[in-house]
């Protein structure tokens, strides 16, 4: 990290701060907003930042106008330090994608399913098939670790739509389900006619699926998209996440807020 540089002396007609937040000849008013600019400074690199310069920007003619009393420019300047700092910590509104039109599908205990089933709820959904070999697993694991991290109240819901509705019957899903410990109350596997989920899939929630022609000695594969997709009470998307841990962690942030976030915001 680059050491923090001395600001350069201003003209001796100036006390306190310039107009741009440069600090005067003054020492004890350098020292005060070097500490508030050290302190942004060891924020580097996060959204903080922003708030921080905020503080010493914005706050500026207040610092300035209180320079003359050296006892009250520290307690200026930290104060705009903090409010800086408590309005950058508030979360970015969530994007909205369009919402998710209704669709006919079951689940896998063999019950219908609609987006109408979830109204209310902060819906979590990723797109898989039981005979995926590799990432579809991986996809249903990293469902289920946050799934546990989540609060677990009435007001999420998670959502696997097979991208294989060909194959993957009710009862195929159960057996998925169960065998990555995902058969939970609130944990939908979904599966209908091809083109009923294919509509869903692809223009609903924005995600590819396209099956590939058999091929003699290989298992059947279905191209589908791995990211997953956050909708809100109102049945909009909000946000696609990959599968890292990053994506994950940034999804369990924006589902938590969702969460809390009243219905119709």
């Amino acid at each position: 990290m680059a050491a923090l540089a001395e600001p350069a002396p201003a003209t001796p007609q100036t006390h306190g701060l310039a107009d741009d937040g440069a600090v005067s000849e003054r020492p004890q008013t350098q020292r005060a907003l070097l500490e508030v600019r050290g302190l942004r400074h060891a924020f580097g690199g996060v959204r903080v930042l922003d708030g921080l310069d905020f503080s010493v920007r914005h706050c500026a003619p207040w610092a300035r106008a209180t320079a003359r009393g050296e006892s009250m420019l520290r307690p200026a300047l930290t104060l705009c330090f903090l409010l800086g700092a408590s309005a950058c910590s508030k979360p970015a509104a969530l994007p909205r994608y369009g919402r998710v039109p209704n669709f006919s599908l079951q689940d896998q205990r063999s019950q219908p399913v609609s987006m109408a089933t979830f109204a209310g709820k902060v819906v979590i959904a990723d797109f898989i098939f039981t005979s995926c070999p590799d990432v579809c697993p991986l996809l249903t694991e990293q469902m289920a670790g946050l799934r546990t991290r989540l609060p677990s109240d009435a007001s999420l819901a998670f959502v696997s739509f097979s991208v294989d509705p060909e194959h993957d019957t009710a009862s195929k899903l159960k057996a998925f389900a169960a065998a990555h410990g995902a058969d939970q109350p609130n944990w939908f596997f979904l599966t209908g006619g091809t083109s009923e989920v294919r509509r869903v899939v692809t223009a609903g929630f924005k995600q590819a699926m396209e099956a590939e022609p058999a091929q003699p000695g290989k298992p059947r594969n279905v191209l589908h998209g791995t990211h997953f997709v956050l909708v809100d009470r109102a049945a909009t998307i909000r946000g696609f996440y990959r599968s890292d841990a990053d994506g994950m962690r940034e999804l369990q942030s924006a589902a938590e807020n969702l969460a809390h976030e009243p219905s119709g915001s």
